[in-house]
């Protein structure tokens, strides 16, 4: 059978028995293509069902999750080659890198003098690459009442660096020094206290209660300091 189809076909393609308008699918083809996408349509609505299974999945997952713990959750602590570090670019038009450098550096300073400060300072500075650094050691506190004042020593860096228009903070090298000279003393750097690994559950819809405060505070004190950088970098071009 297969030897006469291949002569039938080689004898239409060289002596071009029939015109091309004269060809039709037969009727039996025609029933296996409609099988055919009868076919595609049964695998696509398995398809479909597996789809709706994930977004029940997801739904259930997302049902568990606190409102309130949705800005601290995964990727709330970013890491770059396995070290935390938070990042914020401010633009401000009008400023070329220089006046930026000095603006920044003077409201970093200021903030190395704020209230909750311990030892903070800027180290280094380097007014070729219009670049900075400051080290910060100051209390950041989770609780304070009649009570009890519950809070930790919070150490990190501060890189600024300048060009027109434009300032990149960079934020890193996070760790904390926790109810110091007490039985219950915690030294700890952030990779090993804070990030999703450590601090969230399996399904990344709640943060553990051991590391929970230290997360959500650290989070609000890092919005608290871009927001205070950009206010100061900004407000005289408003």
């Amino acid at each position: 059978m297969r030897r006469l189809l291949i002569v039938l076909f080689t004898i239409l393609a060289t002596n071009n028995v029939w015109g091309q308008e004269h060809w039709q699918v037969p009727a039996d083809v025609s029933n296996t293509t409609e099988a055919n996408k009868s076919g595609k349509v049964r695998k696509n609505h398995g398809s479909g069902i597996a789809n709706e299974k994930k977004e029940k999945k997801e739904k259930i997952r997302k049902s568990a999750i606190n409102e309130e713990d949705l800005p601290y959750l995964e990727g709330a602590i970013p890491e770059v080659n396995g070290k935390v570090v938070f990042e914020y670019d401010i633009h401000v038009p009008g400023k070329n890198a220089t006046e930026l450098f000095d603006m920044a550096y003077d409201a970093v300073s200021k903030m190395t003098k704020g209230e909750q400060q311990i030892s903070s300072r800027i180290v280094a500075f380097n007014k070729s690459d219009l670049v900075f650094g400051a080290r910060f050691s100051e209390w950041l506190e989770f609780s304070n009442n009649i009570i009890s004042l519950d809070r930790t020593v919070f150490n990190y860096t501060l890189v600024v660096s300048c060009q027109n228009e434009q300032v990149n903070v960079r934020m890193d090298r996070l760790f904390y020094k926790y109810e110091e000279g007490l039985p219950s003393e915690l030294t700890v750097n952030a990779e090993e206290w804070i990030t999703d690994k450590y601090a969230l559950n399996k399904q990344k819809t709640k943060i553990l209660r051991i590391s929970k405060k230290f997360r959500k505070k650290t989070v609000d004190r890092k919005n608290e300091i871009f927001k205070q950088l950009q206010d100061a970098l900004t407000q005289e071009v408003e």
